[in-house]
């Protein structure tokens, strides 16, 4: 079973998904506003993928929209939607009124689709800030080995024929006569090797030490 450890932005503290949920209940829930708890969670070719964000308590679906996109989907601005069961929701839709169920988010629906499930554990506080959806905790990047050594992966690539898994170092070294083998980014994102996604790793990332598990 893969572990799904994560990291706080708020203290840096590293624990499981279980037990970042329970510290930020304990370690930051104090201040003026109150703010949705919030969780998206997905589990991409095996791997687990996952958040925890504040979101304001007039917060809309489009707002979680612009947020999942900018950490996880955007590639070519495909289009998305909430589900709600069987029933499509409007993206100016409030949290609040859907505040008790899980909905499934969709990313490029048409096409390569990326699910998410959203969902809310209550409500906490934090100081007062003009900032609206604050990213919390999220999972540390997976470790995937490369397919040549024993380092960790930091390029996917898929040609006509097979997937590549590779360092920088064995990268350089695989063939690519019929020029197929296009090499991306491994992120920390369901979105990686999907479409033309590339991460941005300047923003949301946690410290290099840190960087898979």
């Amino acid at each position: 079973m893969v572990k799904r450890i994560g990291y706080c932005f708020l203290c840096e503290n590293v624990a499981s998904k279980v037990m970042l949920k329970k510290h930020v209940f304990k370690e930051h829930n104090h201040g003026e506003e109150r703010v949705f708890l919030m969780m998206a969670d997905t589990n991409y070719r095996g791997e687990p993928y996952w958040l925890y964000f504040a979101l304001p308590l007039n917060g809309t679906l489009k707002d979680i929209d612009a947020f999942l996109r900018d950490m996880w989907c955007e590639c070519c601005h495909h289009a998305s939607n909430f589900k709600n069961g069987l029933d499509d929701l409007p993206m100016d839709t409030r949290w609040s009124k859907v505040k008790n169920s899980v909905l499934k988010y969709t990313y490029d629906y048409s096409g390569d689709r990326t699910e998410i499930f959203v969902s809310c554990y209550g409500e906490i506080k934090r100081e007062k800030q003009a900032e609206g959806i604050e990213l919390l905790a999220r999972n540390l990047r997976p470790f995937k080995s490369c397919d040549h050594c024993e380092e960790s992966a930091t390029l996917y690539a898929k040609g006509e024929s097979e997937k590549h898994f590779c360092c920088q170092n064995c990268a350089e070294k695989v063939p690519n006569e019929n020029n197929d083998i296009y090499w991306l980014h491994l992120s920390n994102s369901p979105r990686s090797g999907v479409c033309s996604y590339e991460e941005d790793f300047k923003k949301w990332q946690v410290p290099n030490e840190l960087e898979h598990f």
